[in-house]
């Protein structure tokens, strides 16, 4: 998303969050050792406390939107295996990151194939500009390489 910087996605307590439309189940938080959601004294900007966490959420002129927590993982990109945190050279790309745990989306992010929004704002929080600011990419830069499918599906 070139409008907004926020990344976020489903978490496994999203409720009718579009699981079945979706290509990949629901982030289950339980499964990081790294995983923690903020407190009420680490909201960062848009985040506002709410029952011990830092709520945010986007709407869209479509009519779409989400609502979620701020939390913080480690997060990389690439390495698209299950496994692909044990590879060390996959890691050593990894940045503790601040994105977004849905508990609620609407519209089109419930139907869509895709998990979630990568925000692309020219922003501080992106994701990119985090990685550079890690020293993990040389350039401001994110690409996405696309292939064409004859067919898209969950399965």
């Amino acid at each position: 998303d070139t409008g907004s910087h926020h990344t976020a996605f489903p978490c496994k307590e999203c409720a009718k969050c579009g699981e079945k439309h979706h290509t990949d189940n629901y982030y289950d938080w339980s499964r990081s050792e790294t995983f923690r959601p903020l407190s009420c004294s680490e909201c960062e900007p848009g985040g506002k406390c709410s029952g011990g966490k830092c709520i945010f959420s986007q709407s869209y002129t479509e009519g779409s939107s989400w609502k979620a927590y701020q939390v913080k993982d480690q997060f990389f990109c690439g390495g698209n295996e299950p496994d692909a945190w044990h590879n060390p050279i996959d890691r050593s790309y990894a940045i503790e990151f601040t994105f977004g745990c849905q508990t609620s989306e609407t519209g089109l992010f419930i139907t869509q194939l895709a998990d979630g929004i990568m925000g692309m704002a020219a922003n501080d929080a992106t994701l990119t500009k985090r990685l550079y600011d890690a020293n993990k990419i040389e350039h401001k830069m994110f690409a996405m390489c696309f292939r064409r499918e004859l067919h898209q599906s969950k399965e």
